[in-house]
Parts: structure tokens; C-alpha cells; sequence
């Protein structure tokens, strides 16, 4: 595969290989933390990132994600409010073990991550709670 080099201040990052849809390197990749507009019904554009995070103002839905790719892992950082106990609904491609949707954890300021891997339709999902 052909390789080529990008250079900035701080590191040579060394590409394998680059096309349409990924880019394979001997380093590590990563995405920048995206956040999200909360609302009753939170947007998810998986093509703005692998990492995305969200203060919940009042009881949500976390609708579908767009822009799945098949293999490729996301995250979503859910934090309560000030208030706390706010509660989050999910939407029908995001599949959770033994088909049990999670409860958030409800205290104030209450850390949520929810991750999955995806199969270009479906999120597969865990969510590991309260980290506050």
C-alpha cells in the first residue's frame, strides 16, 4: 500500500493507506469530541465524528444517527443539568444486550457514556453509568 507522510510541529504521522471511506495509519486515530444541539429530539451526524456529547436540559430522545458506517465505533457523553433526573430515550437502531434499554444515571451533573459498534444500520450498544 502506498504510504505518505504529513508533517506539522509536533509529529510525522505516517498514512497506509487513504480512500473514500477510511484512512488506516501506524498511529493512533481518533475524532474530536462533537457536541450536540440538545433538544426533545437529539441529532446524532456520525459523519462529524466517532465522539459525540450532550448536557440534557430535559427529558430526550437520542434519535436514529445518520451517516453509519458498517464497523466503525461511536460514543455519546451524556451529562445531566443542574437538575439532574432527566431521562433519555433511544432510537429503534440502537440495540442494547438481552433488548434492555438502560436507565441513565440521574444525578446532577451524572457522566453517562454510551458506546457501540455499528453494522451500517444498527448501533450496538452498552452504557457504562455514573461517572460523576
Amino acid at each position: 500500500a502506498p504510504i505518505f507522510e504529513v508533517q506539522n510541529n509536533a509529529a510525522t504521522v505516517k498514512y497506509l493507506e487513504v480512500n473514500a471511506d477510511e484512512v488506516k495509519t501506524e498511529t493512533q486515530a481518533y475524532s474530536a469530541e462533537h457536541a450536540l444541539a440538545d433538544g426533545t429530539n437529539i441529532a446524532t451526524n456520525c459523519a462529524l465524528g466517532n465522539v459525540h456529547s450532550v448536557t440534557l436540559a430535559g427529558n430526550r430522545t437520542l434519535d436514529n444517527p445518520t451517516n453509519l458506517k458498517a464497523g466503525a465505533t461511536y460514543l455519546w457523553i451524556i451529562t445531566q443539568d443542574g437538575t439532574g433526573s432527566r431521562t433519555l430515550a433511544y432510537g429503534t437502531v440502537f440495540k442494547f444486550p438481552d433488548g434492555f434499554t438502560p436507565t441513565l444515571s440521574t444525578g446532577i451533573g451524572a457522566v453517562d457514556i454510551l458506546s457501540g459498534v455499528s453494522d451500517g444500520t444498527n448501533v450496538y450498544c452498552n452504557l457504562l453509568g455514573d461517572f460523576s
